[in-house]
């Protein structure tokens, strides 16, 4: 026993002199730092040192995400940590765990895991009541319920972070679910409320001296007024969007869109010099910052961009490295841009045979994914019901919990009731019995009493009762009668019943006691 405990304070002391080594070495050897605090983990968990894990997971987590991108390593950092949290039912860790693990969840495309460990996260923040953690995992919960198509169910929640951001009056929160909001209505092409919502999280931008979140908007303002032919406004945007955003360096994939997306609009005026020039920036800084969808649009627009100008073997050559991305990503709708302006370019080739395969390809692809679509829609349905279902039951045994609980304490009250009735039957069959021994002895012994007392008024007359002798015995045969008289009195007038033990195993009433012969 001994020797185990003198192991346990080891493993302690060497975690210990690990995080502390870790700590040290974090800023300037961030390398170092994860090769300690891995060993400090894998030590605390041989060894059960729950205080240990809890320190190591914002540390590690950092590092992991700052220095290395390890996804799995992340994923079992947090999933370990939220098996701390639920076994020490602490909430507040629950849903932070709640909120790393749906980070990685979104980019590990595991959607519905990321609903379920959102779901689970929420309920502990509004145990803690905890709003600004509540507006941030409906945030995340309704960026995945987005990603998967169902905009409508983000789109409430993030009207329910909107009216949480206003209830805390917090200028973030409003923002984020404006922009949000923003998003979504633009996902379903409604221009006018994507157009109302972008301005509204513009100005909180703009107050909040967001210079990058602002850019951001402004990008899908641009795209919200081309929609209204309004090119000059729609230009005006992406230009401060761009300017704002060559002075952000981590801001690289969004000046990606916003170059694309000037071009695009270039495009659209027929300014196709300046077009070309924004659309080869973009597939520039695509390649740099390896944003492949964003590469792919790149090539599709400059073929398009190439067929508008007559350079059709050029647009082939943009088109076949669009199409070689999208078998790389290999995801239909990738698949169905590209074959769309492979048609467009065997029509100006007048090469129908080509152009009917291609549409077939399109429409083989459209099937495919409606399909894919509608498998994700009845998965997440699921997952919903599921949900739901889980919850109902809850609400079940809550509420049939309590039932028994009514249940229980009626059935205590009635039971208390029973044994107070029985007590006072048993009490009245007590009284009864010595009612009725009253009744019998006051009708069977008055009358000896009597006789006795009769005989002994005579017998004191005959009596010479100046003799002590005899006066004594008379006075004792006088006493007894007296006292067979008190206790039928007593018989005849006895309230509460008292029982005492008269031998182990028999009983007696106890009356007053009576007066010694």
């Amino acid at each position: 026993m001994e020797n185990n405990h003198e192991a346990g304070n080891n493993s302690d002391s060497r975690v210990r002199q690990l995080i502390d080594g870790g700590i040290l070495q974090a800023e300037e050897n961030p390398v170092a730092a994860i090769e300690l605090f891995e060993e400090a983990w894998e030590l605390a968990i041989e060894s059960d040192l729950t205080a240990e894990q809890r320190e190591l997971i914002p540390q590690l987590g950092r590092l992991y995400y700052v220095h290395q991108q390890d996804l799995q390593k992340m994923l079992n950092l947090h999933i370990q940590s939220m098996k701390i949290a639920e076994a020490e039912q602490d909430d507040e860790l629950i849903a932070k765990s709640a909120m790393a693990l749906s980070w990685i969840y979104c980019r590990t495309q595991y959607f519905t895991d990321e609903i379920e460990v959102l779901q689970k996260g929420l309920e502990s923040a509004n145990r803690l009541e905890d709003k600004e953690l509540i507006a941030s995992l409906l945030n995340n919960l309704a960026n995945c319920q987005g990603r998967i198509g169902n905009l409508n169910q983000a789109l409430s929640l993030y009207f329910q972070q909107l009216a949480l951001g206003e209830e805390i009056d917090d200028a973030h929160t409003i923002r984020n679910a404006c922009w949000n909001i923003q998003l979504a209505y633009m996902g379903m092409k409604d221009y006018h409320k994507t157009k109302e919502y972008g301005l509204r999280a513009l100005e909180i931008s703009e107050e909040l001296n967001d210079q990058g979140a602002a850019a951001g908007i402004k990008i899908n303002l641009s795209t919200v007024y081309k929609s209204f032919d309004d090119f000059k406004e729609s230009m005006r945007l992406i230009n401060e969007s761009i300017e704002t955003l060559k002075t952000i360096p981590t801001r690289g994939n969004q000046l990606t869109v916003a170059y694309l997306n000037r071009g695009l609009l270039y495009h659209d005026v027929q300014d196709y010099a300046n077009s070309e020039i924004d659309i080869l920036k973009a597939i520039d800084l695509a390649k740099q910052k390896d944003y492949r969808e964003w590469l792919l649009r790149g090539y599709d627009a400059m073929g398009s961009l190439a067929m508008v100008t007559d350079r059709v073997e050029e647009a082939t050559g943009w088109l076949n490295k669009a199409l070689a991305l999208a078998r790389d990503i290999d995801q239909n709708e990738f698949y169905i841009i590209v074959y769309k302006s492979f048609s467009s370019l065997y029509k100006i080739q007048k090469d129908y045979k080509k152009q009917a395969e291609i549409l077939m390809k399109i429409q083989e692809f459209q099937e495919k994914k409606f399909s894919e679509d509608l498998a994700s829609s009845l998965a997440d349905m699921q997952v919903r019901y599921d949900m739901e279902k889980k919850v109902q039951e809850a609400e079940f045994y809550r509420a049939r919990t309590e039932d028994l609980e009514k249940m229980n304490l009626e059935l205590q009250q009635a039971y208390d009731k029973l044994k107070q009735s029985q007590d006072a039957i048993r009490i009245l069959e007590r009284k009864s019995s010595i009612m009725a021994m009253a009744v019998t002895a006051n009708h069977e012994l008055n009358q000896p009493l009597m006789i006795i007392h009769g005989n002994l008024e005579l017998l004191k007359s005959r009596l010479n009762l100046e003799d002590i002798q005899k006066a004594k015995y008379f006075q004792r045969i006088e006493n007894a009668v007296h006292r067979i008289e008190g206790i039928l009195q007593k018989y005849r007038n006895q309230g509460d019943i008292n029982m005492i033990n008269y031998t182990d195993t028999t009983m007696m009433f106890e009356f007053d006691e009576l007066e010694k012969l």
